[in-house]
């Protein structure tokens, strides 16, 4: 009889890394554990962007640059293994909605958005698939928005895929490589017997995947790896199929930079059936969640004013999607075998960028799943039994709170886009961020620590939760 292994996570990390697992050892029994309804998965909700070089941004230390090179070189691994997949079987070209995507930076956008912007351009002119737009190009895609962007580029090969059909061919492929489904919610992990305890099932695992995005940290011995916390995505699927006239060029994802600290840009993504427009984000403690309603306000309108103009946004329907997005508080995700647990492997912290990383990701536990040793760069950094890694220096970290902020509040209309305005709302924020801090260090009775500041106020529990 071959090895038992038990995936706790059905999102795209725990299923690809599942499938990876019967291929790579087709006598193994591999257990996929997970509600089918994958309520609040990060996965499910996501635009499924391959999101790399547009969700770079200009760092603020060099720790921050260490984890933006990371995201790059490792979301280039994610782009190759989905393209891979991609192109194994013709049958999953239906996946993919849109083979490019335009950046675009709007007028009077912020230092924060404009800087992050450059930044992503440079990134993808150094791989060499950047392609500055001319104004006529810029003009035929947002012929219906009501303002114009300055300066577009676009990234050749950053597509995007249906999530929907995906998990409906993931599911394909586990039923044909004889991968079991457990539809439940994991209540405890017993790991001196190596057991996964659900409501109505024990399951003894050889080795175990824990990839239960912001809920990882929740089933593991306490002070193992450092606290999950999640950012909650808000976005909206349109149904209408009949306003391609938005987009005078096809196969295209449309969407800006970073805007504003902890979410990840306005973007417009095609799909099978409609749209995908998000999406917003707020950083709270793992649990139930709400969509939080300015994000929905600001969603519609930024399309309505930037891409689509009142006359076809007045037509539109759709739902609301929400996600959870699992974030470590150092911002670096948690990618490894358990030092002290080594038949345990961990994937969460991915933020964001999960889906994008997750053939990457699935390789590794492949890699170690046969006993092999990981030689993957960048390894021992994103280890997740690893001492918490600070953003940077103090003022480092309160620069990058600051102006993340700044843009923040640009972007929501919270304050005037006068020079002296943001100089006030600058000196504010600076003080209130130096408080922040300080609190924080209490917390934690540390003095030195300097945690991402996107997450110094759910560290807190304070209103509000680093909105953004």
């Amino acid at each position: 009889m071959g090895l038992q292994f038990v995936v706790l996570g059905n999102g795209a990390i725990g299923t690809l890394s599942a499938i990876a697992l019967k291929r790579k050892i087709p006598s193994a029994n591999v257990i996929l554990v997970g509600n089918a309804l994958r309520a609040n998965s990060a996965s499910s909700a996501a635009g499924a962007m391959c999101n790399v070089f547009a969700e770079i941004e200009a760092p603020f230390s060099a720790n921050h640059k260490e984890l933006v090179d990371f995201s790059l070189w490792y979301g280039m691994k994610g782009r190759e293994g989905w393209l891979d997949f991609i192109e194994s079987d013709p049958y999953f070209e239906k996946i993919r909605t849109a083979k490019n995507t335009l950046v675009f930076l709007k007028k009077d956008a912020s230092e924060f958005e404009t800087n992050n912007y450059e930044a992503a351009k440079e990134a993808a002119r150094d791989y060499g698939i950047a392609r500055m737009l001319d104004q006529d190009f810029i003009n035929r895609v947002f012929e219906f928005a009501q303002t114009t962007p300055v300066e577009a580029f676009q990234i050749e090969g950053e597509f995007s895929i249906d999530t929907r059909v995906l998990f409906q061919i993931f599911s394909k492929i586990c039923v044909d490589l004889d991968v079991k489904f457990l539809d439940e919610s994991v209540v405890e992990v017993d790991f001196v017997q190596r057991k996964v305890i659900t409501a109505n099932s024990k399951v003894k695992y050889d080795k175990l995947l824990v990839a239960l995005g912001s809920n990882s940290s929740k089933y593991l011995p306490k002070g193992v790896i450092q606290d999950v916390v999640q950012g909650v995505g808000t976005a909206i699927e349109i149904q209408n199929k009949g306003i391609q006239g938005v987009l005078s060029e096809k196969n295209l994802v449309i969407r800006t930079v970073n805007r504003g600290g902890a979410q990840c840009g306005f973007h417009f993504v095609p799909r099978n059936n409609g749209y995908y427009l998000g999406a917003g984000n707020y950083i709270m403690l793992p649990g139930a969640s709400h969509h939080r309603l300015e994000t929905i306000r600001y969603l519609f309108s930024t399309f309505e004013r930037e891409v689509c103009g009142s006359s076809i946004s007045y037509q539109l329907e759709g739902n609301l999607v929400k996600g959870h997005r699992p974030r470590a508080l150092d911002g670096f995700p948690l990618i490894g075998q358990l030092g002290d647990f080594p038949n345990v492997f961990i994937a969460t912290g991915t933020n964001r960028a999960g889906l994008t990383w997750a053939p990457m990701i699935s390789n590794q536990i492949a890699t170690w799943a046969q006993d092999q040793r990981d030689d993957s760069k960048f390894s021992s950094l994103v280890s997740p039994d690893r001492s918490e890694i600070n953003f940077g220096t103090e003022e480092e970290a309160i620069t990058y709170y600051v102006e993340s902020r700044i843009g923040a509040a640009l972007e929501h209309g919270r304050i005037e886009a006068s020079a002296l305005a943001i100089e006030g709302e600058r000196q504010r924020i600076k003080q209130y961020a130096q408080t922040l801090l300080a609190e924080v260090r209490k917390v934690k009775s540390n003095d030195n620590v300097v945690p991402h500041p996107d997450h110094w106020s759910v560290i807190l529990e304070q209103i509000p939760r680093c909105v953004v």
